[in-house]
């Protein structure tokens, strides 16, 4: 690049300035096929679908919580965070029978933990569920 007599800037010399062009019309171009602009989608179909509600006791939120969950997805999961300890395990348990005989529509999923936290624990849950099948050995990648 040049510096301009006038200005101290420096200013892209017309071929370089081309190229760049170019190659962001390129880019986008690329960017624009990967989306399908231009073109008619398909239509929109329905996927499988999980929806997991972090839980901790039974309340109106909750109730309100799952309502919307239900019809929102497929499957749809409450999920309570179990710690290790004795009083939070007799907490759990007191939980587990309260939402038995509150609810009938929606599973109570209790991953374990050592640790406090609800972030991981309910993490590991849904990639261990919801986990795309995995390629048979020498298949493709």
């Amino acid at each position: 690049m040049a510096a301009s007599p006038a200005s101290p800037v420096p200013v892209a010399a017309a071929g370089s300035t081309r190229t760049l062009y170019e190659t962001l019309h390129r880019a986008y171009n690329r960017i624009g096929d990967r989306l399908g602009l231009g073109r008619v989608p398909e239509a929109p179909h329905r996927d499988r679908s999980l929806v997991v509600v972090p839980v901790s006791s039974l309340s109106r939120l909750t109730s309100e919580a799952l309502t919307a969950a239900v019809s929102l997805g497929d499957e749809v999961r409450a999920v309570t965070v179990c710690y290790s300890d004795t009083e939070d395990r007799a907490q759990a348990h007191a939980f587990e029978r309260s939402w038995t005989e509150w609810n009938q529509c929606v599973d109570l999923v209790r991953p374990a933990c050592e640790r406090r936290g609800l972030g991981r624990p309910i993490a590991a849950y849904v990639r261990e569920r919801w986990s795309p099948p995995r390629p048979a050995p020498g298949g493709p990648c």
